[in-house]
């Protein structure tokens, strides 16, 4: 039982790290400068994406994706981590009284 309740926060941990940095995405992408000749990178905390310029040049920058989904996972899995000992704490208070 134990071990379900692990993989779930380690999930929901992950799914929290999921929306927090899309939603830093979305907001970056949402307030961007209006410019016709202008480059603009995008991506939370590296940059995943450039487009602009006169004859708008679009381009996905591959290293900034796979950098940001390992920050990505590497909060989920600290979120799971904090879940996990929050509960354990939580469990080991209740089992004392």
């Amino acid at each position: 039982m134990r071990e379900r309740r692990t993989i779930y926060q380690f999930s929901a941990g992950m799914l929290a790290s999921a929306f927090i940095f899309g939603l830093l995405n979305y907001m970056q992408f949402q307030h961007s400068d209006v410019c016709d000749d202008c480059f603009r990178s995008y991506g939370v905390p590296f940059t995943a994406y450039q487009w602009g310029g006169f004859v708008t040049v679009t381009r996905l920058i591959w290293l900034g994706i796979v950098a940001d989904l390992l920050v990505m996972l590497v909060v989920g899995i600290a979120i799971g981590w904090l879940l996990n000992k929050i509960v354990e704490r939580r469990n080991s208070r209740i089992e004392q009284n």
